[in-house]
C-alpha cells in the first residue's frame, strides 16, 4: 500500500470512527434532551390552551382504523375539532367513517356541544366541539393527501388558532394534541412535530430491518434550525399559516410536512421536534412492501429536503465504503485495519445500547415485546441494515414517477405534480 493510498484510507477510517462516535453521542444526547424538553413542557401555563383543529386525511381502511378514530375523538384537549377528509364516496373509508361517527349522507357534521348525538355515534371528549367528514374530490394537480388537506382548511372555525394534522397509520395517545401543541401554546415555537416508530407486526427480516432503519432516522432530531416535520403528527400556528399564505404554497405540491418545514425555516421560525412524542406505527411489511414504502419516503425527501437526502446518502456510503476497505485490508494482510474495526464495533454496541434503552423508555407492553426481535439487528447487523438503507436512498434518486395509495404521479418540482393514473381498486 503506497503512502498516499494509505493516508487517504486512514482519513476515511478516521471519518468512520467519528461517525460511530456521533451515532452513540447523538442517541445518548437524545435521551437527555428528551428529559429536558419534557420538563420544560410540563411547566403549567398561565393562560387557557388555544383552540385547535386536527386535520385527518384518509384513504382506504387501515388495520388500526377503530383505535385511530376513537382516540382522535377523545383527545384530552379543551377546545378542538376534527376534520376527516376523503377523496370520494367510492372510497370504502367513507362509509366506514360515516358509520363510525354516526353521521349520514345528508349530514356530515356533528357539534356535540349543541346537538344531540347521532344514532350510533361514539362517546367523545368534552373538548371536542365539532367533528366533520369532508369529501374533497379527486385531485387534478398535487398529491391527493395534500388536496384533501386543502379542502379541509376551508372549514376552519374563526377561533381556530392552531392547526394540527395526523396520519391514519399511527396509534395516537389521548394526549396527542396536548403534547403536539405544547410548544405552540407556550409561544416558544411556530411549528412542532413528532415522529413514528415502526412496530413490527411480523418477524419477516424485511419488517425488522424497516423498524431498525426507521429507529436510526427517528433519533436524528437535532438543532432546531435544521429540524424537519413529519406528516403523521405535526402542527403550526394559524397566524403563520396565513402570514405566508401556506395554502397557496400547497397548490400542486406532492408533500405536506417537508414542504411546510421548508417554509417555516425559510421564514426564520423554529420547529420543535418533540422527542417523547414517538408514535407507534404497527406495520406488516415484507421485503417488497418495505422497499416500496422506503423508496417513497426518500422520494419525498429528495424533492423537498435535498440536503437531508444527500446527507443520508453520504453517511450510509461512508459507512459501507469504510467497512469494506477495512476488511479488505485485513484479508490483504494489513492488520492495522483491526484498530478502526474494533473501535467502530464498540461504538456501534454503545449506540445500540442507548437506542434499545430509549425504546424501553418510549414503549411498553405489546409494542416493546414486538420490538425485541429488532434488538439483535440493532446490535450486531449494523452493516446489513445500513446497506439496506443505502439501497433505498439510491433507488429514490431515480426517476420522477412514484405511486402512492393507488395513484401514480409525476413530480418535477415542489409544486409541480401531475396525476398520471389511478388504480380504483386501491
Amino acid at each position: 500500500m503506497t503512502s498516499l493510498v494509505e493516508t487517504v484510507i486512514w482519513v476515511m477510517w478516521g471519518l468512520w470512527l467519528l461517525q460511530g462516535l456521533f451515532g452513540w453521542f447523538n442517541v445518548f444526547m437524545y435521551r437527555i434532551r428528551m428529559r429536558w424538553q419534557d420538563e420544560r413542557l410540563a411547566t403549567p401555563l398561565q393562560k387557557p390552551l388555544l383552540p385547535a383543529v386536527l386535520l385527518a386525511p384518509m384513504k382506504g381502511i387501515h388495520h388500526n382504523f377503530e383505535l385511530y378514530v376513537g382516540e382522535l375523538l377523545n383527545q384530552d384537549y379543551p377546545n378542538y375539532h376534527v376534520i376527516f377528509s376523503v377523496e370520494s364516496t367510492h372510497d370504502p373509508i367513507y362509509c366506514k367513517l360515516r358509520d363510525r361517527i354516526g353521521l349520514s349522507d345528508d349530514k356530515l357534521i356533528w357539534r356535540p356541544e349543541v346537538e344531540p348525538a347521532p344514532q350510533g355515534s361514539p362517546e367523545v371528549s368534552p373538548g371536542l366541539k365539532r367533528v366533520q367528514l369532508i369529501i374533497a374530490g379527486l385531485c387534478e394537480t398535487g398529491a391527493q393527501k395534500v388536496h384533501n388537506q386543502l379542502r379541509a382548511l376551508q372549514e376552519l372555525r374563526d377561533e381556530d388558532a392552531l392547526i394540527a394534522a395526523s396520519d391514519a397509520d399511527i396509534l395516537p395517545p389521548r394526549n396527542l394534541l396536548r403534547q403536539l401543541l405544547g410548544p405552540l401554546n407556550q409561544g416558544t415555537h411556530t411549528a412542532s412535530s413528532g415522529y413514528r416508530w415502526i412496530i413490527p407486526m411480523n418477524r419477516n427480516l424485511g419488517m425488522l430491518t424497516a423498524s431498525v432503519v426507521n429507529g436510526s432516522v427517528a433519533t436524528m432530531g437535532g438543532p432546531e434550525w435544521c429540524n424537519l416535520m413529519w406528516g403523521g403528527a405535526h402542527a403550526l400556528t394559524r397566524e403563520f399559516h396565513e402570514e405566508i399564505d401556506l395554502t397557496d404554497k400547497f397548490v400542486g405540491a406532492f408533500n405536506d410536512d417537508l414542504h411546510t418545514a421548508y417554509h417555516v425555516r425559510k421564514a426564520g421560525k423554529k420547529i420543535a421536534y418533540l422527542r417523547s412524542l414517538m408514535l407507534p406505527s404497527p406495520e406488516n411489511y415484507n421485503w417488497a412492501s418495505m422497499f416500496k414504502f422506503s423508496w417513497r419516503q426518500y422520494f419525498h425527501v429528495r424533492i423537498y429536503a435535498p440536503w437531508a437526502w444527500w446527507s443520508g446518502l453520504s453517511v450510509t456510503a461512508l459507512y459501507l465504503c469504510a467497512t469494506l476497505t477495512a476488511w479488505s485490508a485485513i484479508f490483504a494482510g494489513y492488520f492495522k485495519a483491526f484498530i478502526p474495526i474494533v473501535f467502530v464495533f464498540v461504538l456501534n454496541e454503545m449506540r445500540a445500547h442507548q437506542r434499545i434503552e430509549l425504546m424501553k423508555t418510549l414503549f411498553s407492553g405489546k409494542h416493546l415485546e414486538a420490538l425485541k426481535p429488532t434488538f439483535a439487528l440493532e446490535r450486531f447487523a449494523t452493516f446489513f441494515w445500513i446497506f439496506v438503507h443505502f439501497l433505498t436512498i439510491c433507488r429514490s434518486g431515480i426517476g420522477q414517477i412514484i405511486t402512492w395509495s393507488g395513484i401514480t404521479y409525476r413530480v418535477t418540482g415542489r409544486q409541480k405534480t401531475e396525476v398520471i393514473m389511478r388504480n380504483e381498486g386501491v
